[in-house]
């Protein structure tokens, strides 16, 4: 990832939808920097 600018620190939660196997997904915690929050979800969906 190409930056430019100022990164800042974001903590993104988040867990994969239920599904009939498994009806409470685990949360997933991540501190991820990035120039905004658009690009901080998009990696923290990358890595999962």
């Amino acid at each position: 990832m190409k930056a430019k600018g100022n990164l800042r620190e974001y903590r993104i939660i988040g867990r994969k939808l239920p599904s009939p196997t498994l009806k409470k997904p685990p949360l997933y915690e991540m501190h991820i920097y990035a120039p905004d929050e658009v690009q901080a979800k998009s990696r923290f969906w990358f890595f999962l």
